[in-house]
């Protein structure tokens, strides 16, 4: 679609995943409980829907080091390659991003914190 309306740059998205965070989690060894919810709980509010909220998974966790499996985002690009000839850009999981609250509230409910890094996140 994006070639068909003449970009001169095509990128992957997000439609194929379940959240941006996702690749964090997808790409690396060390996390438990990963599912839709883990990118969504929250207390949420909007005129439009009315009110939800979505309760943390029970099982989330990091339950050890967090280790890489693959890269981040070269299976990603080699995926697009395959799919346009144009330039194409990928997606990078920005390091702010390691702090949204699934991730914290994890890394701080498993990880021994000795020198407080953790209640910062």
């Amino acid at each position: 679609m994006q070639e068909e309306l003449g970009l001169p740059v095509v990128n992957d998205g997000e439609m194929r995943r379940e959240s941006f965070q996702s690749e964090l989690t997808a790409a690396c060894d060390g996390f438990t409980g990963v599912d839709v919810n883990a990118w969504l709980w929250a207390e949420w509010r909007s005129p439009e829907v009315g009110d939800l909220t979505i309760t943390r998974p029970e099982g989330l966790a990091v339950i050890a080091p967090v280790h890489k499996r693959r890269n981040l985002a070269a299976e990603e690009f080699t995926f697009l390659r395959g799919c346009t000839s144009r330039q194409a850009k990928v997606t990078l999981l920005r390091p702010l991003a390691v702090r949204q609250p699934v991730v914290a509230a994890a890394l701080r409910r498993t990880l021994p914190d000795p020198d407080g890094r953790a209640a910062r996140l």
